[in-house]
């Protein structure tokens, strides 16, 4: 594997994916996809000064400031078929999903890693605004501030996990973000750079190929990871709970 990602891996825009109807075993053949994700990033890989987090996001961003001073958020934009939604459980490995490359003289620069930043000021609506609320408006304004997208979207958002960097001592939340065409408007989402101060390259790449990119950090790996675990816990309470075929 060489360091530098393959030209056809990374595009600057990408063709949506034409809505598709459920398909039998979706949620096992998502569960399936997912495990095995989890293993690749986990290979060779030392998450020792990652620790999960399970944090009460109805609690008061004053609050939960007290407990971890320094937080950020990272967001997984998925372009993904309209049956395949993870708040559903399922993630289709033909799903896309916004990457981007650091600049060389950034911290992690060279390395691939979705949009994320620091929570700002900026992000806090009124003292006792919900941690939660605190975190999609981030999320939002990072993906703002680090993407151009050429179209009016339809877009849903998830809080799906949370982890300390004990090196740094950031709290990281991870959210996703299913983008998908307007549906009157079909010509192809693509996404760009406003600037390259933070980063040099961006595109979107097949969730199936994420594992080929090269190099990414061992945070990033982990915040994969662990929102693919928070998923796969949904695909697991309703496979548990309803019939397992949605054809």
């Amino acid at each position: 594997m060489t360091d530098v990602i393959p030209n056809e891996l990374v595009r600057n825009s990408i063709d949506v994916i034409e809505e598709k109807k459920p398909i039998k075993d979706a949620w096992q053949k998502s569960a399936v996809f997912m495990d095995s994700l989890i293993t690749e990033l986990s290979e060779r890989t030392d998450f020792s000064s990652l620790k999960d987090v399970d944090i009460n996001y109805n609690l008061p961003f004053d609050e939960a400031l007290e407990q971890y001073p320094k937080q950020a958020v990272a967001v997984i934009a998925l372009n993904q078929p309209t049956w395949a939604k993870t708040w559903a459980g399922c993630i289709d490995p033909e799903s896309s999903l916004i990457v981007a490359r650091r600049s060389a003289n950034r911290w992690g620069g060279q390395t691939w890693a979705v949009p994320m930043g620091k929570v700002e000021a900026g992000d806090i609506s009124t003292k006792n605004e919900a941690l939660g609320d605190v975190i999609g408006d981030a999320a939002e304004r990072e993906l703002r501030e680090e993407t151009v997208r050429d179209q009016a979207t339809n877009e849903r958002s998830l809080i799906a996990s949370s982890f300390l960097d004990q090196k740094t001592g950031i709290l990281i939340h991870v959210v996703f973000k299913e983008i998908s065409e307007h549906r009157i408007n079909k010509s192809s989402l693509s996404v760009g750079l406003p600037d390259t101060r933070e980063h040099d390259q961006i595109g979107w790449i097949k969730m199936k190929d994420i594992t080929e990119l090269t190099p990414m950090s061992e945070g990033v790996k982990f915040l994969f990871i662990s929102a693919l675990k928070y998923i796969k816990g949904i695909n697991q309470q309703l496979t548990g709970n309803f019939p397992p075929l949605l054809g």
